[in-house]
């Protein structure tokens, strides 16, 4: 599930130009754990050339806690990575009402039953099963490359056993 980050875990963020809340539940009718998401968006964050992404993943250790900066990524310009990295989580979430492609305008969007299992990001590492915390950060591509919006969620990597061996 992804929420805001929290001030006091990141700094640098007086004004955040994406706001996201979501909510877990459980779909009968689809036997599926689903979100429902609505989100906002302001100040051009996902239009083309004006942000950048960057994710800072912390693994859980039963024993010693979170692993803080697990796996820290650069994903580059945020249209790209819409376009071209999420592209089948993005196809996930625009079956339920998100835009499928960048730029996005500005403004609120909702999607609901979005199912909890993705898909895996195209040309992203492999993960090793366990449960990772992933800060998701929005920065402008311009000038002080400040931060511009903080997502954080946590998951957890296991098998698919649904899949056919």
């Amino acid at each position: 599930m992804l929420t805001v980050c929290p001030k006091e875990e990141v700094g640098g963020l007086e004004r955040s130009d994406l706001t996201m809340v979501t909510t877990s539940r459980y779909n009968h009718s689809i036997r599926s754990q689903v979100l429902d998401v609505n989100m906002t968006i302001s100040n051009r964050i996902y239009h083309r050339g004006e942000s950048t992404m960057k994710l800072d993943i912390a693994r859980w250790n039963s024993v010693s806690g979170w692993r803080e900066h697990f796996l820290v990524m650069a994903l580059g310009e945020l249209c790209f990575v819409y376009d071209e990295v999420a592209t089948d989580v993005i196809a996930t979430f625009a079956e339920s009402g998100f835009p499928a492609k960048c730029p996005v305008a500005d403004g609120p969007f909702a999607a609901r039953n979005v199912p909890v299992q993705m898909p895996p990001l195209r040309h992203f590492p492999a993960l090793p099963y366990g449960r990772y915390r992933v800060y998701i950060m929005f920065n402008h591509n311009k000038g002080k490359r400040a931060m511009r919006g903080c997502l954080k969620g946590v998951a957890d990597v296991t098998q698919n056993l649904a899949a056919k061996t």
